[in-house]
């Protein structure tokens, strides 16, 4: 997996996040299409490569293809996010299989680039479904996302995209 700031087209905003060691995703596989552009937190992007042990391999898998799928197909693959704070304009990213999952969270800064500032695997967080509880609640997971997008680029502003 390599991260290549110019092989993907760049939104004006992007500048402000390459600058604070924010990555440029690259797909993990050959690609000729690029209709996405997905920027990484560094924390984000060591908890995505950095193995976390068998159990959390195919998740790690499922991950990466996940991102790749939005970097190949940009706005066709809105159907992977889901809106946390319509307010707010943050955004979740779901990897749905395999079970349980995980969440990248962040906004968009144009309407085919995603900030992800964060990451959980779905057991951390609440799901009403099954009544698990989860160590952090939605709320908090919102104002971290918040908080570290202001502390890194308070001047950057998020936009409304339609997963829908």
């Amino acid at each position: 997996m390599t991260y290549n700031a110019t092989s993907a087209p760049l939104c004006a905003n992007s500048e402000a996040f390459l600058k604070a060691g924010y990555k440029v995703w690259e797909p993990s596989r050959p690609s000729f299409r690029r209709s996405g552009l997905l920027i990484l937190s560094p924390k984000l992007e060591e908890r995505i490569s950095t193995p976390a042990g068998a159990d959390h391999d195919q998740l790690r898998a499922q991950t990466r293809a996940t991102l790749d799928a939005y970097v190949e197909n940009g706005t066709d693959a809105l159907r992977l996010f889901k809106r946390l704070s319509k307010k707010l304009k943050l955004y979740e990213l779901r990897i749905l299989d395999p079970k349980p999952g995980a969440r990248l969270i962040g906004g968009f800064i144009d309407t085919d680039t995603f900030v992800a500032v964060d990451f959980y695997t779905r057991d951390e967080l609440p799901f009403k479904k099954t009544g698990q509880a989860g160590r952090i609640h939605w709320p908090d997971v919102v104002d971290d996302a918040l908080n570290r997008w202001n502390a890194i680029v308070p001047n950057v502003p998020r936009i409304h995209v339609d997963p829908n």
